[in-house]
C-alpha cells in the first residue's frame, strides 16, 4: 500500500469505521479467470483508462534502455503492446507505427505467476506493520494483477486491504482498488516486426 496516498484513506477510515475506495475507470466490467498465459494474447492500445501506460508494467516506469542503439524508448512513443504466448511465459513486443520500439519475455512462475485465473505480478502481506513511519497497526496485504475483462480487455488492479489500529488507538477497516483499462485492438498479431527507424527512434541517452 503506499503509505503517501494512503494516509488520508487511513484517516477517513478510521472516523467512519470501515470504507472501500476504487479508482478506475467509470464503467466497471467483470473479469474472466485466464485458463493459461495464451489467454492473454493479443494487440493492446498502449494509453489507458485512466491515463497510464500498459508498457510501464511489462517493461518498467523508467525509460526503456537500448543499449545497441545507445537510446532510450519514452512511454509515449509506443502505440501498441504485442503479447503473445511461448513455450515458458509471454513475448512482449513494444510497438510503434507498426515497427518494433523493445522486446522482453516474460517466464511463467519467474517474473509472471498465474493464480486464481490472473497473472500476479505484485504480492505483498504484512502482519503487524509495514515498517518505519506506518501509522496503522495490523495485517494489511497487497495484490498486483494482470487479466481479461469479459469484453477481451485488459486490466490492471492493485488491491489493498488494511485493518487493526490507527495510532493504536482507533480501529479501522480499508479496502482500496485501482485499475486501469487497455482496448484490445482488432489487429491480427505478426511474428516478426522490422526495427523502427532513427526518425522515430527514441532520444539518445545523454541527448
Amino acid at each position: 500500500m503506499r503509505l503517501k496516498n494512503t494516509i488520508p484513506l487511513i484517516l477517513v477510515s478510521a472516523l467512519l469505521g470501515s470504507c472501500v475506495f476504487y479508482s478506475g475507470p467509470e464503467e466497471e466490467v467483470q473479469l474472466t479467470r485466464l485458463a493459461s498465459l495464451g489467454d492473454m494474447a493479443g494487440v493492446y492500445d498502449n494509453e489507458g483508462d485512466p491515463e497510464g501506460y500498459l508498457s510501464w508494467y511489462f517493461f518498467g516506469y523508467d525509460p526503456i534502455g537500448n543499449s545497441a542503439e545507445n537510446a532510450q524508448i519514452e512511454h509515449d512513443a509506443i502505440e501498441r503492446i504485442q503479447l503473445s504466448r511461448i513455450d515458458n511465459g509471454l513475448d512482449v513486443k513494444a510497438l510503434g507505427q507498426d515497427c518494433l520500439l523493445a522486446e522482453r519475455q516474460l517466464l511463467e512462475g519467474e517474473e509472471l505467476e498465474l493464480d486464481d485465473g490472473h497473472v500476479v505480478i505484485d504480492q505483498e502481506a504484512y502482519l503487524l506493520t509495514r515498517g518505519a513511519g506506518d501509522v496503522a497497526l495490523g495485517p494489511s496485504t497487497s495484490k498486483t494483477i494482470l487479466s481479461i475483462d469479459v469484453n477481451g480487455n485488459l486490466i490492471w488492479r492493485r488491491q489493498d486491504y488494511a485493518a487493526g489500529l490507527l495510532f493504536v488507538i482507533f480501529p479501522m477497516a480499508l479496502s482500496d482498488r485501482s485499475e486501469k483499462r487497455f482496448q484490445r485492438l482488432d489487429i491480427v498479431p505478426k511474428e516478426f516486426y522490422e526495427k523502427c527507424n532513427s526518425q522515430i527512434s527514441p532520444t539518445p541517452i545523454g541527448g
